[in-house]
Order: C-alpha cells, then structure tokens, then sequence
C-alpha cells in the first residue's frame, strides 16, 4: 500500500499534464473497451495495458502501458473515471457505466474491476494509383495521358498537393503540380498529357507521382507511386524469324520477315549464319538488300540439310541500317530446329596398341544413340586375318532408345608380328525414322616378336633337295628327243 502510494505522488503531476491535452484537436480510433481484474491485460495493435495493482483505500488503479513487450509508462489513475493520453498515439480511458453498479466504486469490493477502452491516432488512409492510357507508345500516338486516382477513406485533408515528374518529357495538357482537398470518403483524380518523344531508339520512362500534406494532428505525410511506359523511335524494325522441324531425308525450310514499323523509310541491309551441323542448300546467299516503307513487309527463305538427327539452336538474324549518321540494328528471334531421328555412334578400341606376338588382347566395341528416335542396332566386327578369338562376343545387337547406349567385349590373339589393322565393323541399323551412322576410326595394332625369340636356320634339307633337283639329267626331254628319232625313221622307211 505505501509503494502504491509513492507512485501516486511521483506520477500526480504527470497525470494533471496528460489530462490537459488537447484531446479535441486529435482524432482518435476506437480499439475497443473490456472489464480488467488485477493481472489482466488489453492489447491494442502492438500496444498493451495490464492492471497491476489496485489501491482500495484511495480508489486508484496502477496500469502498465508496454509496446511489443516493453514498458512504456506505469501510471495511477482513478479506478472509476479518468483518462491518459501517451505521447498523442494511444489514450486509456477508464468509465463507469449504469450497466454495471461496482464501475462506480470498483475499489470497494473484495475483487476490484475497472471498465477500460482503448483509443489509438487515428492513421490516415490515402491510396493513390497511377495509370496511363497505354503501355506503348508510337511516334504517330497524339500524346501520354497520365491519371492520378487519390482515394481518401480516413480524416478530411486539405491543401493536398500532388506533383508530376515527367521525366523529361514535355507537359501539352494539364500541370505537373497541383493541389486539391479531399473530404472523408472521397476521391479525386488528376490528369496530365504529356508529348511522345521523337526517338532514334526505345526508350522506356518512369513517371512517378508523389503527393505530400498535413494531416488533422498536424504530422507531415507523403505518398509516392509511379508508372512505367515505353516510346518506340521513329526508325524501327520488327524480324521474325522462323525454321520448321524434320527429318534427315528431307529439307529444313528457315524464313525471316521483316516489318518496317516506324514512321519513315529505310533502307536495310539482312543477314543470317548458317548453323553447325547443316549444310545450305543450292548455295543460297545469306545476305539481302532492300528498302522498306512504313509498314511494309518482305519475307525471305532458304533451305538446309542436317548432317545427324538432333535439337540445334540457330543465331539470330540481324537487320541494319544508318538513320541520321548512326548505325541501327535489330536481331530476330532465334528458334530451335528439331531434326528426328536416330543417331549411332559406333566406337571401337583396343586395350593396347603395342603387343607381342601370342598376347592377348581386349577389343571393346559401343554403341551410344544420340538422336531423338529408338532403333534397333546391329553390330558385327570382323577378326583380321592371323588373329584367334579366345573369348567373347564380337556381335552386338540391341533397341537403343535416345541417350542409351550399350557394348560387347572380346579377347583375341595375334599369331604373326607387323602392323594389323582391325578394320570398322558392319553396321545394320532398323528404324523407322532415317538415321544416321558414324564409326570410329580404324584401330592399328603393332604386333613385335617377343624379346627372347630369334630367328632360327634356314632347312638344310630343303636346300639340298632343291640342289639335287637341279643335278638330275632331264629325262623329259631325253626321251621326247629318242621318240622324234624313231619317229622319222619310220617315215623314211614307208616312203622308200
């Protein structure tokens, strides 16, 4: 009770200096009212009071006044009427009603109660939006019509002022400052025109809108929005470009139309690249010049044929052209061409590239698919003459969808030394999509004599059996000449 009472003497006088505040010129939002017991609290926004105690004998009440948990003011009031106002943001009022005999003397009771209500500043509640009547403009558009909407739905305000920055650009109607009242409840709209802007170049301005005034308590306020639009130039170019997908049996048509959509004539210069992987067909010329009038149209194709199925990008074609001293371009979109199709890469290798002879040797043929089609893949390898297969497959055939990829092992043995080459395998492929084959180079094998072999004696027989041979006495002929003799004897004789 004496602690209660010291709190009521240091805080007298700030309660007399609150309750003379000039409540009257502050406009008050009401929070809410409730019945508090000793120990409970009231939240408001982030504002909260709790009564912490109660002094019976002399019928105060001791409030703690907190914001997000920490305290603001400890304060004594009347427990039956009385009224505190916080720095001008937050007013407690305490009342009594003749809904309730104990809110005339709360104190008397055994469980004292007090009847609370809670005012906060009322804020003020301005929207504002800022539009314009498009996005894009045109050199040829009769100008930028820019509207400020200002909703008020709080307090009366007066003296509102509004500026328009143009942000550079010219006013032909309206002002860019200006000021207005707006009544409870109310709206007001302004309205600018602004010039379009005769440009070698887009251009995109941001035009924003702030407004600026006092409100009923007397505190400073300002709100800001703003608006983006863009000025197309009075030269420009509009390329499309387009490419259609296929097949590798058949052509890929690419065409690019250009649009003149400023407002003066141009003479233009267009060219395109050739992608990676195709090839341009009947020699068509990648580069055309040509003059364009407002608004007018030229289209312009040609042809490629793909080297392997596949998704390929393409550049982007780029038109240009000098307006004014200054060089000007604008590029095209840049498609994507799908060509379909299954793609095999056949990939052949050997464990070693220097043998001896008799060692044996792994030889690994794989198949990767890298189209975008399945098919089904047959792959026969053939053995070079003087090798042995020991083990394996040397066949492989299987479905491979796209990306999926397979292989076959086998071990051989090389039986004479030189330079054996194991040729490319054959290749079967089945699909119903064209396809395309590409097989690795041919392997070179170098085969060596072991270290330890040398080489042995020619065969003495046999060259004693070629000697011999020529040693004989030609019986063929001997006897051919002994038949030819008899014969012409025989002659003679029938003719004598």
């Amino acid at each position: 009770m004496i602690k209660l009472t010291l709190i009521l003497c240091l805080f007298s006088v700030m309660v007399i200096l609150a309750t003379i505040a000039s409540a009257d010129e502050i406009q008050w939002e009401s929070g809410g009212k409730a019945v508090l017991y000793q120990g409970d609290n009231y939240t408001l926004e982030e504002y909260a009071v709790e009564v912490a105690d109660f002094d019976k004998e002399n019928g105060m009440v001791l409030l703690h006044l907190t914001k997000n948990g920490v305290i603001l003011s400890k304060v004594v009031l009347n427990a039956t009427l009385d009224e505190f106002i916080y720095e001008e943001q937050i007013k407690i009022n305490i009342y009594n009603t003749t809904d309730d005999a104990l809110s005339h003397a709360p104190t008397k009771w055994e469980n004292p109660r007090i009847h609370i209500e809670l005012n906060i500043k009322e804020k003020p509640c301005i929207y504002l939006g800022v539009t314009t009547d498009r996005k894009k403009y045109k050199p040829t558009d009769s100008g930028i019509r820019v509207t400020s909407k200002i909703v008020n739905n709080g307090a009366a305000i007066n003296d509102m002022n509004v500026y328009i920055d143009p942000d550079g650009l010219r006013v032909i109607d309206g002002r860019t400052t200006k000021q207005v009242d707006t009544p409870v409840n109310s709206s007001s709209t302004v309205t600018t025109k602004l010039r379009v802007p005769s440009l070698l170049r887009k251009q995109t301005f941001d035009i924003p809108v702030c407004l600026s005034w006092v409100d009923i308590n007397g505190v400073a306020r300002n709100l800001s929005r703003s608006t983006s639009i863009t000025v197309l130039p009075i030269c420009d170019l509009k390329v499309t470009k387009t490419a259609g997908d296929s097949s590798m049996d058949l052509y890929v048509p690419v065409r690019i139309e250009v649009e003149n959509t400023g407002i003066v004539n141009l003479t233009v210069e267009l060219s395109d690249q050739l992608p990676p992987d195709f090839e341009l067909v009947d020699g068509y010329d990648l580069n055309w010049h040509f003059d364009l009038k407002p608004q007018e149209k030229k289209c312009y194709s040609y042809f490629l044929k793909a080297q392997k199925p596949g998704e390929y990008p393409t550049d982007s074609a780029i038109a240009r052209w000098n307006m004014q001293g200054e060089n000007i371009s604008v590029t095209s979109n840049a498609p994507s061409i799908i060509i379909n199709g299954a793609c095999i890469i056949i990939n052949k290798t050997a464990d070693s590239r220097e043998v001896d002879i008799g060692d044996n040797m792994t030889v690994t043929l794989s198949a990767i698919n890298t189209g975008n089609a399945p098919a089904t893949v047959y792959v026969t390898d053939h053995l070079p003459a003087g090798t042995r297969l020991l083990d394996g497959n040397a066949t492989l055939g299987t479905l491979l969808e796209k990306n999926q990829s397979c292989s076959t092992t086998y071990v051989i043995t090389i039986g004479s030394a030189g330079n054996i080459i194991l040729p490319s395998p054959v290749v079967e492929i089945v699909n119903d999509a064209y396809s395309r084959v590409h097989i690795s180079e041919m392997v070179s094998i170098n085969v060596s004599l072991p270290p330890d072999a040398t080489p042995g004696p020619e065969p003495a027989v046999q060259y004693q059996a070629a000697e011999s041979m020529e040693s004989r006495p030609p019986v063929f002929e001997t006897a051919f000449t002994i038949v030819v003799i008899l014969l012409l004897g025989f002659l003679i004789r029938r003719i004598e």
